[in-house]
């Protein structure tokens, strides 16, 4: 039985918002880069060039890309052959208040009615952290990530009759909730859209399909269809870029699905501000005490 230590898991919860603060997921900037050379409008494709180029300062001078981390989460997957000695959660949630303490994180959590900052940005249920165990392993696996619910972000429940053929109530549905948001959502963004299940799943669906490489096509044919025919209905919208035009309103679209009951069908929009879409990072801890960093 491997024994991993809380303070090694304090001290790479720590590293990791760190990284994920500054430099930005390869895939994430392979998605912008990809469509800022599509961008048809001069003006946009400046704005886009403008992100690109504040991605790259980040790393040059280890500031972070953006003045907010939104809401820090992690997704933890634990080994059964791998034991955390003390808490995982306090581990997790110091390692988010000592990377804002050193200034990488801005102070953003509050109390939700009084709206007075935590000052840590930690709370209740504050980091969201998410735990899988994974059989016979030996070795525990951090992702760290920022989840956005601007308010544009919206969840639904359909009845049957809304869902319409070949699910396009659905499709209505995510590109509404892109309009509605308009700039307010910081784009170019990257759309997160979860389908089934119950409230919560298509609101946890919507968020971790963030976790997957968004240059990755999905796996099931009939999402993989919907989410490049989403990804062109979005950037039809025009948009563009911080809201003033382009054809790059989003750089990607993602969608996970989970059966649901006869009765409802419940349909999660999880939009995605272009930082977050960059920011998330990876770190495996072995049986041994290593710890290999890596992207997600």
């Amino acid at each position: 039985m491997t024994i991993i230590d809380e303070k090694l898991i304090k001290e790479t919860s720590e590293k990791l918002y760190v990284k994920a603060a500054i430099h930005a997921s390869p895939d994430g900037v392979e998605a912008l880069k990809k469509a800022t050379k599509k961008e048809t409008d001069p003006s946009a494709r400046e704005r886009l060039e403008t992100i690109l180029r504040n991605i790259e300062l980040a790393e040059e001078l280890g500031k972070p890309m953006c003045q907010t981390f939104a809401t820090p989460a992690a997704y933890i997957k634990l080994g059964t052959e791998a034991k955390v000695r003390g808490d995982l959660y306090r581990a997790i949630a110091e390692g988010v208040s000592r990377a804002t303490d050193l200034g990488y994180l801005r102070p953003s959590i509050v109390e939700p009615i009084s709206r007075i900052a935590t000052g840590g940005n930690t709370g209740r249920y504050i980091p969201n952290v998410e735990i899988e165990l994974m059989n016979g392993a030996d070795y525990l696996d951090i992702t760290v990530h920022c989840t956005t619910e601007l308010p544009p972000s919206n969840v639904k429940v359909l009845y049957p009759y809304e869902i319409g053929e070949d699910g396009i109530g659905v499709r209505k549905f995510v590109v509404d909730t892109v309009m509605k948001a308009g700039g307010v959502a910081c784009p170019p963004m990257a759309v997160g859209v979860g389908v089934g299940g119950s409230l919560d799943i298509a609101a946890r669906l919507s968020k971790i399909v963030s976790l997957s490489p968004w240059t990755n096509p999905n796996p099931d044919p009939l999402m993989a269809s919907w989410e490049e025919n989403l990804l062109r209905a979005v950037n039809r919208t025009n948009i563009g870029p911080f809201g003033l035009g382009g054809d790059t309103t989003a750089i990607a679209v993602k969608v996970d699905i989970a059966h649901a009951h006869a009765a409802d069908l419940p349909v999660a929009v999880n939009l995605f501000c272009w930082a977050c879409t960059m920011r998330k990072a990876s770190a495996k801890i072995h049986a041994d005490g290593h710890v290999e960093y890596q992207q997600p």
